[in-house]
């Protein structure tokens, strides 16, 4: 027993000691808000021939087998845009011409503005946008330990995203509020993050 008290002691004089250098209640100091480049080449995963078989593969199932759509106006887009709808089944078979002219007009790079234009990300090349982590079950501190998360650790999580410039994006879920229920559990993060945060949020449908 001695040994854990000593132990937390040496952990509190930690803290006071970490705390004193930053300055108490003052700012953690940090990078100014910049857009990320990687400096190195992409890692080469898969040869030409293995990404092309990939690609076929994939067209193969969008052409012979096609996809169900539940929603209405999705089936209307692929309708304008000239592939094969079963409304009676709601299957859409896309043809490889239709890829083609997809990939064809995709942007090189795409830009999302949050409600603080400040805040704006663009991916594509070789820039680096990040993240808070997404979903994890449990959170942990150094005062209260490991514990299954809820709505207000949840907050205090998005706050330090916000806070820090390292962080680009807010994510849906950066632990799970597991005392919100299930069925408005996303409804009430995403409430939760729109307010707390001004940065570009992706959240869980």
């Amino acid at each position: 027993m001695a040994d854990v008290v000593q132990l937390d002691r040496r952990g509190r004089k930690g803290r006071e000691r970490r705390s004193a250098e930053a300055g108490v209640g003052g700012a953690i100091p940090q990078r100014p808000w910049e857009t990320l480049r990687n400096p190195y080449p992409k890692a080469a995963l898969l040869s030409p021939d293995q990404v092309e078989d990939i690609h076929r593969a994939a067209l193969r199932i969008l052409e012979e087998i096609g996809i169900r759509f539940l929603y209405d106006p999705a089936i209307e887009v692929f309708t304008k845009a000239g592939a094969l709808v079963d409304k009676s089944t709601r299957n859409v078979r896309i043809g490889a011409e239709l890829v083609d002219r997809a990939i064809e007009t995709s942007p090189e790079y795409v830009t999302l503005t949050p409600r603080n234009p400040e805040r704006t990300v663009r991916f594509g090349g070789d820039l680096i946008v990040t993240t808070t982590v997404l979903g994890p079950p449990f959170c942990t501190d150094l005062d209260r330990g490991r514990r299954p998360g809820n709505l207000a650790d949840f907050c205090n999580l998005v706050r330090l995203g916000q806070y820090f410039n390292i962080i680009h994006m807010i994510s849906g879920s950066p632990v799970e509020a597991q005392d919100v229920p299930v069925p408005i559990r996303h409804l009430e993060q995403t409430l939760a993050t729109l307010k707390l945060a001004d940065k570009v949020p992706y959240v869980f449908c």
